[in-house]
């Protein structure tokens, strides 16, 4: 292939650089492509992709599950507004409601749309029944120290105050912040535990274990997973005080940040799922 070589180092050099610039643009034209494709297909995403585009490519595919399934998202978004009306009559009916409708049918509705199934509104009874037992036990794991810490945080700021119309409690704005941020460490933190307790196992303190080993083996490339707000969205209700006054804009409150934190549940669905390979103990209806 001698006569191949140009005799100027300088003609060797641009066509160097030229064949490294395409062969450059080849790879990323390919990955493109192939994260066009993985959109509708998220069991062919692999280690070897981008972290970002990796996340990106399960966010959007998290979204347009959402057309497959309408009659599903149509329901859940009859939950947000249930649980925010439960809200105004109890804050302890609105989490027992939440634990029992949300964590366990939000992420097997995904589950089905990830193995290529319709998702039935006829599983909700035995999910509803699942989702209470295993979702209660992690709040009972992870509430007692929880609570200590937003208790701490409320005799520091000088507890609930009454809001102007003396009739509903509302948190001081820096408290709220403070929960704010605590939930969002705690949403890190149980990143992957939440798909474990729903796909793989019945037993929180199992979960707990599979879901930080998860972490701490896929960290960095899990990092945008990790820091995605799926239930920071959901206590973001807490900046809008329950009164009859702005009930309107609670429900709205509600409406947004629950179908972004149901959104963004969805995106760590196909990336447990492709990292542990097995599902168990899920009622398939």
């Amino acid at each position: 292939m001698e006569g191949c070589k140009f005799v100027s180092s300088g003609h060797d050099f641009a066509w160097k650089s030229y064949l490294f610039d395409s062969l450059h643009f080849n790879r990323m034209c390919a990955e493109v492509r192939t994260l066009n494709e993985n959109v509708n297909d998220p069991t062919q995403l692999d280690e070897t992709t981008n972290s970002w585009n990796c996340f990106r490519s399960d966010l959007k595919w998290s979204f347009r599950c959402w057309a497959a399934g309408p009659g599903f998202v149509l329901f859940n978004m009859a939950v947000l507004v249930l649980l925010r009306l439960a809200d105004e009559v109890s804050f302890i009916l609105n989490f027992i409601a939440f634990l029992a409708l949300v964590p366990v049918p939000q992420r097997v509705y995904y589950l089905r749309r990830f193995e290529g199934r319709a998702f039935s509104i006829r599983e909700m009874p035995n999910l509803i029944r699942q989702g209470s037992g295993r979702f209660f036990g992690l709040a009972f794991l992870i509430g007692i120290p929880v609570g200590v810490v937003i208790a701490i945080l409320g005799y520091a700021e000088g507890a609930v105050h009454l809001s102007r119309h003396d009739s509903n409690p509302a948190f001081p704005f820096r408290m709220v912040i403070s929960i704010l941020v605590v939930t969002f460490l705690l949403d890190a933190l149980l990143t992957f535990v939440t798909p474990a307790l729903a796909f793989t196992t019945g037993s929180a303190n199992q979960a707990f274990k599979i879901g930080l080993n998860m972490l701490r083996g896929t960290w960095p490339n899990s990092m945008w997973y990790v820091l995605s707000p799926g239930l920071t969205f959901s206590a973001i209700v807490l900046v809008v005080p329950a009164s009859s006054s702005n009930l309107a804009i609670g429900i709205l409150v509600s409406l947004v940040s629950g179908m972004l934190a149901f959104g963004f549940r969805g995106a760590v669905v196909p990336y447990y799922l492709r990292h542990i390979g097995t599902v168990a103990d899920v009622d398939n209806g």
